[in-house]
């Protein structure tokens, strides 16, 4: 696993990715969505599998689900597993935050 440096610290992190929101990021070829919950940051793929839409441009809710912005289907941003069974799920990836900053892993 490669681990990809995103932001310089977990405050940098915090200040961009305000608490229940989701941002896109490109890692090379991987479209990711970078989110903040309560309990850390989570990522998983961005695209929804439905139509692709950008999952990290859609809503994130106080429970950890990201909800897509073109037909609201909900993923858990901690597991990538689609609730309601209307997509596939999405990937998920590795996150690590220290004193280095905050890293995503890219298998």
């Amino acid at each position: 696993m490669e681990w990809v440096k995103i932001f310089s610290s977990e405050e940098e992190a915090k200040r961009r990715i305000p608490l229940n929101s989701v941002v896109p990021v490109l890692i090379g070829n991987h479209e990711v969505c970078l989110g903040h919950l309560h309990d850390g940051f989570y990522a998983i793929d961005d695209l929804c599998p439905h139509q692709a839409a950008s999952l990290g441009k859609g809503r994130c809710l106080p429970n950890g689900m990201v909800e897509c912005p073109w037909h609201h289907y909900l993923f858990d941003l901690r597991t990538g597993s689609n609730k309601g069974e209307t997509a596939m799920d999405v990937e998920r990836y590795e996150v690590k935050v220290n004193e280095e900053g905050l890293f995503i892993g890219i298998k």
